[in-house]
């Protein structure tokens, strides 16, 4: 995953989830295409955070919801999504360590409920070590 910035030229708009904030985030997809063992090319796409955080809404898992923790895992097992309230672009861009609320950390390394959940993963050989 890679993150960018975009600066809104408006004073704040409303971010996905739910602050007035004036930026927003850009996020990159991409994946190898291969032949056998030959690479024939990369593809990928840009798009905004914030349609990951309402499409993630849209299936019960909107942010700051107090019932459940929902993450959206990346192929190595890091978070890319997490509904975890007030989480702030800003705050992300400025120390996505100790102020991006999971963001970008990885999922087995969070606290003791990921690392089980993460052996599980690894068990059922959704990730490999």
């Amino acid at each position: 995953m890679c993150l960018a910035k975009i600066w809104y030229k408006s004073e704040t708009q409303l971010t996905g989830y739910g602050l007035n904030e004036n930026l927003t985030m850009l996020a990159q997809g991409t994946k190898a295409i291969y032949l056998g063992n030959a690479l024939l090319g990369v593809a990928g796409f840009e798009f905004a955070y914030d349609y990951v955080v309402n499409l993630m809404g849209e299936h019960g898992c909107q942010p700051s919801d107090d019932r459940r923790w929902c993450v959206l895992l990346d192929e190595h097992g890091y978070v890319f999504y997490s509904n975890q309230k007030d989480i702030s672009y800003e705050d992300y861009l400025e120390d996505p360590i100790n102020k991006g609320k999971h963001i970008s950390q990885w999922f087995g390394g969070i606290n003791r409920v990921s690392q089980r959940a993460m052996a599980l993963l690894v068990e059922k050989r959704f990730y490999i070590k």
